[in-house]
């Protein structure tokens, strides 16, 4: 380990500076100008989920980072956005959960992209946490892409767009549902939707980042 440490030195994951630390992901300047959540509400418009958790607003290089995760082919960010995530939901939610699952892509999209980034956050998550991952949720067909519709648009755009595993046992079960960035809520609400009518007893929300309320 010390070995790959000198010749691949970890980098800031946010301006690619090399920083010093195995368990550092960003540098000092960036840790102290990143727009973290300092105060967890439920952001407006999500339905169906008991409380939401996010480490950061979508914007500046926080935004920049998970694009790069997302599009830019960097899986690896998820392991430090997982173990930020679970060091957040630790601090605010002291009760335990049964299982984690993430926000389904749809078949073709994860195979051109090679991965689907929310269940790479998902499974770091859960590890941290001590918990099991399990893939909960289907898409069942393919939707259009929620940048630039409005709310009612995208509510509508994900209606009946998920269903939830046949051989899943959800009685009972408090669920974290994990995903990259909460916009509106729509989509997290209709996966909520579903896991709650399979028999969840609770669904609770965790994103990296969340944009600001207007």
């Amino acid at each position: 380990m010390k070995l790959l440490n000198l010749l691949f030195p970890p980098k800031c994951i946010f301006c690619g500076r090399i920083i010093k630390g195995e368990d550092q992901c960003f540098c000092g300047d960036c840790l102290s100008a990143a727009p973290f959540v300092k105060e967890q509400r439920l952001k407006a418009g999500v339905s169906f989920v008991s409380g939401n958790t996010s480490v950061f607003f979508y914007e500046g290089r926080v935004r920049q980072a998970l694009k790069r995760l997302k599009y830019q082919n960097k899986p690896q960010f998820a392991a430090f956005f997982g173990a930020l995530l679970a060091k957040e939901l630790k601090r605010t939610d002291d009760e335990p959960f049964d299982v984690a699952t993430w926000v389904p892509a749809y078949r073709w999209k994860t195979i051109r992209r090679g991965y689907n980034q929310a269940e790479l956050l998902a499974v770091k998550t859960a590890k941290a946490l001590g918990i099991p991952a399990r893939r909960l949720l289907f898409r069942c067909r393919p939707t259009r892409p929620q940048n630039g519709l409005t709310p009612s648009q995208r509510k509508a755009n994900v209606l009946g767009a998920f269903r939830c595993a046949d051989v899943c046992d959800f009685s009972g079960k408090r669920v974290l549902l994990i995903d990259d960035i909460l916009t509106t809520g729509a989509t997290a609400s209709e996966c909520a939707r579903m896991l709650l009518e399979s028999g969840c007893r609770e669904v609770y929300l965790a994103t990296v980042a969340k944009t600001r309320g207007k």
